[in-house]
């Protein structure tokens, strides 16, 4: 499904929904997203919270899939992913043996500057017809959709923290 018209004057159905063409968009861009990460051998999922983990280390794996929005038996698959990988390490907390810190190796920030790398590339080839001021104003929309969408679904007592 073509997110582009034929015609300037008769778009598609889809871009008629907003809510439905930021769907659209939004899978589109996660494949392009895992696609450009795939050499790193990360995915999209992946990325928040490394750099999460990158930015408040040490954080408790909990804390982690709450900053990040994931649920915690998913985020547990995320980490045991990053672990796996080398990127992260996990330690016991002091005094709560159900909890672990998870902490950013140096080959997990490499590969987060790797990862910058490839997604500023991507970013330029997606946003390739916003000029500088279109791209800041399009990042700001963006953030409040985000944050919009993560209170009116949160699970929990208020917006999740993106």
């Amino acid at each position: 499904m073509a997110l582009t018209s034929d015609t300037d004057t008769d778009p598609p159905a889809i871009l008629e929904v907003p809510l439905l063409a930021l769907a659209v968009s939004g899978d589109r861009a996660r494949q392009a997203l895992d696609d450009a990460l795939q050499p790193l051998r990360l995915r999209a999922r992946h990325l928040g919270p490394l750099l999460i983990a990158a930015e408040e280390a040490p954080i408790a794996q909990n804390q982690l899939a709450e900053r990040a929005g994931v649920d915690k038996s998913a985020m547990v698959r995320v980490v045991d992913d990053l672990h796996a990988l080398g990127l992260v390490r996990r330690e016991p907390v002091p005094h709560d043996r159900r909890s672990y810190w998870i902490k950013v190796t140096p080959a997990g920030r490499r590969t987060l500057r790797r990862a910058r790398a490839r997604i500023e590339e991507l970013e330029d080839d997606l946003f390739f017809d916003l000029d500088s001021d279109d791209r800041r104003r399009a990042q700001q929309a963006v953030l409040r959709l985000a944050r919009g969408v993560a209170a009116a679904t949160s699970r929990d007592d208020g917006a999740r923290q993106l």
